[in-house]
């Protein structure tokens, strides 16, 4: 499947903006991930994960099963080289 239409949650939004990573990056990590698999959460979430534009290590948290008249819904990114 192709994800085209994304709805972000304002933490996602926020942690992509601390991160410097933008709409386009995780549209291409969403479409075209390294690899998938499910959240540890267990809450029918998934992530992808892939390379940033500048080579960082990123995951991207979302699930398919929300209300939102999307095809995702994007919970939260995650720098896997971010030092926090």
């Amino acid at each position: 499947m192709r994800y085209e239409r994304i709805v972000y949650a304002y933490h996602a939004r926020k942690r992509m903006k601390r991160r410097r990573f933008d709409h386009s990056e995780a549209k291409r990590v969403l479409n075209e991930p390294e690899i998938t698999h499910p959240s540890e959460d267990g809450e029918d979430r998934i992530i992808a994960r892939g390379h940033s534009n500048d080579g960082r290590r990123v995951g991207i948290v979302y699930t398919e099963n929300h209300d939102f008249n999307a095809d995702v819904f994007v919970v939260t990114v995650i720098d896997f080289d971010a030092e926090e």
